[in-house]
């Protein structure tokens, strides 16, 4: 039962810190078995909340969750409801009854959440928070409606991998990945883009990282989005830096500042930043709201990709399930605030001509089209169309939204404005 004690403890740390559960992998020093352990980890942050009921449904009476001890039984409930496990093995009779073991064994998750109805039965059958569940009830979801998003968030994302177009051109690229052991085709729509379809164990860890860097479909879009090589680009909010850095290789070396709040995070970007030789760039620990900048030069460049809520990356990282349980629908306006915050500051240091992509993984109105709506009533920015496409059009002509059940990548928006006035 190494395995799932193993899983047990990232679990706790998880819970404990909302910390991802890669960089909780890390923390812990886990080196054996890492594979199998985040794969455990994911399965059961995606099911928690069901397998809480299966437990309850089997006669389990002890503590589940809170703490390496509560998080065993779940892991255990796992393995013997979703995975192939021959039998039950006899640690398992340590943690579990028999009579529990066998009763987890031999039912269909669909028995645990039929015995509830309404939003708090979509809420154990996804294992997604009440209140989550009933806010994107309230959205306007295309192309199949809420249930098809909640289930693109059980099944994990596709992993993408971004190149570096100005060092090396896509065949060259597709042809290196598989001299490593990673298939990997080009997206139809972002042209330094490709969606990994296979790859050997431990051949991503090998990347080098000037040329290649995983990174979601969505976030790549940001730099798609910006379109053109400004003599300044500012990131308010930068860290980990892995979109101030898509943009340097995609606008032919321009100067880039990069603002974050946070000295661990600064110096955590700069590091990345300097394995994707990424030079000419100035990391400053600040807080975005009250930026040390000037008015910025004539056709700059200023992301604002502020903190928030995180809805759409309830399947990529499905640990955001417990931070967000843990905040409740409070997290949403406390985010709103901040973005309007950084948003409206970013105007009023813009010139005439800088552009502002304004983006979020999440999908709540008021921490997206809310928050460029309160922008436009400054009388000085306007909102372009946000191409190229993967996504839908949001609330706003020309803003985008993105579903991970459309688009097969992490859920969110982005707007591109431009400042029409000084």
């Amino acid at each position: 039962m190494r395995v799932e004690a193993l899983a047990s403890k990232v679990l706790a740390y998880v819970e404990k810190t909302y910390a991802s559960t890669r960089s909780a992998i890390e923390s812990l020093g886990v080196r054996e078995h890492r594979g199998k352990i985040l794969s455990l980890v994911l399965g059961v942050l995606r099911n928690y909340k069901l397998l809480q009921e299966a437990l309850k449904y089997c006669g389990y009476r002890g503590r589940v969750r809170g703490g390496v001890k509560g998080w065993l039984p779940l892991v255990l409930a796992y393995k013997l409801l979703f995975s192939d496990v021959k039998g039950i093995p006899s640690d398992y009779m340590l943690i579990l009854d028999r009579h529990v073991a066998e009763c987890l064994k031999i039912i269909d998750p669909s028995e645990v959440y039929n015995r509830f109805s309404g939003d708090l039965k979509l809420s154990v059958k996804y294992s997604i928070p009440l209140w989550v569940i009933r806010y994107l009830k309230k959205l306007s979801i295309p192309y199949g409606g809420l249930e098809k998003l909640l289930d693109a968030f059980q099944k994990p994302t596709p992993v993408w991998i971004r190149f570096n177009r100005a060092r090396i051109k896509l065949r060259e690229a597709v042809n290196k990945l598989l001299a490593m052991g990673v298939i990997a085709e080009p997206d139809l729509i972002l042209d330094d883009v490709l969606e990994v379809k296979h790859t050997v164990s431990g051949a991503l860890s090998r990347l080098d990282p000037s040329l290649f860097y995983v990174q979601d479909r969505f976030s790549t879009l940001i730099a798609h989005v910006a379109r053109l090589a400004p003599p300044m680009v500012i990131d308010l909010m930068s860290a980990p830096g892995s979109k101030l850095g898509h943009v340097y290789w995609r606008s032919n070396y321009t100067y880039s500042i990069g603002l974050d709040i946070s000295v661990n995070r600064c110096l955590t970007e700069h590091k990345l930043l300097s394995r994707q030789q990424v030079w000419i760039v100035d990391i400053v620990n600040a807080d975005a709201r009250l930026p040390p900048l000037a008015r910025v030069p004539k056709a700059s460049l200023i992301l604002v990709d502020p903190d928030c809520s995180s809805m759409g990356r309830l399947g990529h990282s499905p640990e955001t399930r417990l931070f967000l349980e843990a905040t409740g629908p409070s997290i949403v306006h406390r985010a709103s605030r901040l973005q309007r915050k950084v948003l409206l500051k970013a105007i009023s240091i813009a010139s005439e001509d800088t552009i502002i992509i304004y983006s979020t993984c999440t999908l709540t109105l008021e921490e997206n089209e809310n928050v460029v709506a309160k922008a436009l009533e400054t009388g000085r920015v306007e909102v372009e169309e946000a191409y190229p496409w993967i996504g839908v059009e949001g609330g706003i002509r020309g803003v985008q939204r993105v579903y991970p059940h459309i688009s097969r990548c992490v859920g969110g928006f982005i707007a591109r404005i431009r400042v029409s006035k000084a």
